[in-house]
């Protein structure tokens, strides 16, 4: 986790946790697992779904799979203790609340209430990559400080990475970026009849791929490179020649392509700012987190001051589309990779990593 995003956290929730107020199950399992050392990404409660109490999902900052059954019910014993206090009794009631992770029943002797335990992998150990470690500071620390964080049940890349809702119910979507992030990678196929970028079927995002393919149809530098590997891959299976680049590259075959001389990466095309504005409005997002610079919107509906407009601080900045050959499993994959050089992006006036601008941001959304 992002240390000034960590540190902030820990001060926040184990202030509202010594007060004893304010503080949902959420809040509590969260601060109370900070409390006990456990490197959690984000927690989520639903309520009891039956007799045998709460159930609360913690997803950890680790490999659920290196981590035994006894430290699984140390953890749950522990966070149980740091919230609710006592001498609690602690079960493996196999998966009851997950087809894939056990559930740890804690009860309380005294008390006599129940918390069910699910230790799942969290946003850095394995649900979208290490990449996306940085999504998870950003929903923690605003949940931190009020914020009414929804769980979207989906990794579908078609919406904004976090939403959050108004006072009204409104839902305002904030993509997230950790330094260096890409800005869309969209599947995609080249058809060697028409000469022709088309969405792949297996895109998560067919809309946002049109946008990228009628770019790369505008332009013509990609094709030379299309070719050859049209013609390195017929010479290998002279049997069934290419007609369309798209997932049939198992990874002995492009060995064999990129040793004949071809790069695993096409030459870049430019992508006008306007049309990365328009990519992630089509993903209902309104703004946009960028780590290290800040807080930037593509449609400010809070009206927040210091919220500088993506589209006014990164007007004089280049954006690439890079068309490349990925691996995915155990094929290749053909990817248009949306990159954005944003270290000269300048600083935006407001940062969610900041404290103070984070409950800016949380105010917005009670007044809304």
């Amino acid at each position: 986790m992002n240390y000034l995003l960590e540190k902030y956290i820990r001060i926040v929730l184990l202030e509202k946790f010594s007060r004893g107020v304010g503080m949902s199950l959420v809040d509590q399992i969260m601060a109370a697992a900070q409390k006990s050392g456990i490197d959690v990404s984000h927690v989520k409660c639903f309520g009891p779904k039956s007799k045998t109490g709460e159930h609360c999902r913690v997803f950890l900052n680790s490999n659920p799979k290196e981590i035994t059954d006894a430290e699984f019910s140390r953890m749950a014993r522990a966070i149980y203790v740091a919230a609710f206090g006592g001498r609690p009794s602690v079960q493996n009631i196999g998966k009851t609340n997950s087809n894939t992770f056990d559930t740890y029943q804690v009860t309380g002797v005294k008390k006599g209430n129940i918390v069910n335990f699910v230790f799942s992998g969290g946003l850095s150990s394995g649900q979208r990559g290490g990449g996306y470690s940085y999504e998870g500071d950003v929903k923690n620390l605003l949940a931190a400080v009020g914020a009414a964080v929804t769980e979207e049940e989906t990794v579908d890349t078609t919406v904004s990475d976090v939403f959050v809702e108004t006072k009204s119910g409104t839902k305002i979507g904030i993509e997230v970026k950790g330094a260096g992030a890409k800005f869309g990678q969209p599947t995609l196929q080249y058809n060697y009849e028409t000469l022709k970028f088309i969405p792949s079927p297996n895109s998560r995002s067919v809309e946002n791929a049109n946008l990228v393919v009628n770019i790369l149809n505008a332009s013509t530098v990609v094709h030379e490179w299309l070719l050859r590997i049209k013609k390195a891959w017929d010479a290998i299976h002279p049997d069934k020649p290419m007609e369309i680049l798209g997932t049939q590259i198992q990874s002995v075959d492009w060995d064999k392509i990129i040793k004949g001389g071809v790069s695993q990466s096409g030459p870049p095309v430019i992508m006008p700012i306007k049309d990365i504005v328009h990519y992630y409005k089509k993903k209902e997002a309104h703004y946009i987190q960028i780590q290290g610079k800040g807080l930037y919107s593509f449609n400010n509906v809070l009206e927040l001051k210091g919220a500088t407009s993506f589209a006014a601080a990164a007007k004089s900045l280049n954006a690439f589309i890079k068309p490349e050959i990925l691996k995915s499993g155990g094929n290749k994959v053909f990817r248009a990779s949306i990159s954005l050089s944003y270290a000269n992006l300048p600083n935006s006036k407001l940062d969610l990593a900041n404290p103070a601008h984070a409950k800016i941001f949380a105010r917005a959304l009670k007044s809304s």
